[in-house]
């Protein structure tokens, strides 16, 4: 019995934020380290392997509320456990702490990656659950990302894919999405908006040389990508594509700035 490292916590200190557009990154970037700890953890004082040579963790979706305005420029704690395991999938939950408040909370399912044969494999789901590394009493809350015909379409492009964006398991990495959404995100949303919640799903995956497209809807409500057809909350929704092949589906809640209203 492993009670000591069934979940855990890291202390990061104030993060030097270079722009707006980093927001979303910096979150999920900060999260996925804090799970890599944990896995060292488990298996340095456990023991324990769940991965074994030429496998890899990769994300299939990811879900994520944002319950207070963080700062980055403050101290932060990160907290995260493993809440769900089966044969295909591993779940992790993740709070966001600042000033002993709960900024963030947010669930990521991974899977096992091979990287030579490009397959996914069984997770160790039996060794989680045997030795108490599951926690209980939460549960792992993904949303469907839906499509709505009446929303609007406000950009439409071929996304270059650089070198810069391929990972170590040779292809294009996760955050890599997030960064072409955000460059493509009107300013009225960036100038007014804070984001509230945010959920993504990997389908495929993108390596070097694809033909890669992104297109980017907003909430039918706003006819007019200006101030004066504000709502107190907002949708952009973001599909990268590969041919005619959906590689990832993007969806951010916005809510209207407190000084707009």
């Amino acid at each position: 019995m492993l009670e000591k490292i069934f979940s855990y916590r890291l202390a990061i200190n104030p993060i030097e934020q270079k722009n707006e557009s980093q927001t979303l990154t910096l979150i999920i970037q900060h999260l996925l380290e804090v799970a890599q700890f944990h896995d060292q953890q488990i298996q340095e004082k456990g023991g324990l392997d769940l991965l074994v040579e030429d496998q890899s963790w990769v994300i299939t979706q990811n879900r994520g509320e944002l319950l207070k305005r963080m700062d980055f420029k403050l101290p932060s704690l990160i907290k995260t456990s493993i809440v769900q395991a089966n044969r295909f999938f591993v779940t992790r939950y993740f709070e966001w702490i600042q000033e002993e408040q709960v900024c963030m909370q947010a669930f990521i399912q991974f899977a096992i990656l091979n990287l030579r044969n490009r397959q996914m494999e069984r997770v160790p789901h039996q060794i989680i659950q045997e030795n108490n590394l599951l926690v209980e009493g939460v549960t792992a809350r993904f949303e469907k990302i839906s499509f709505k015909d009446d929303w609007k379409c406000y950009s439409r492009v071929d996304q270059a894919i650089l070198d810069s964006a391929i990972d170590h398991n040779q292809h294009v990495n996760n955050l890599v999405y997030l960064e072409w959404v955000w460059e493509r995100l009107p300013e009225f949303i960036l100038k007014h908006y804070t984001l509230q919640s945010f959920a993504v799903k990997y389908h495929k995956e993108l390596y070097p040389g694809d033909a890669v497209q992104l297109e980017s809807w907003i909430d039918h409500r706003i006819e007019t990508l200006a101030i004066d057809s504000k709502t107190y909350q907002t949708v952009t929704y973001h599909r990268v594509y590969r041919q005619s092949e959906i590689v990832c589906q993007i969806k951010l809640n916005w809510q209207i700035n407190p000084e707009i209203v």
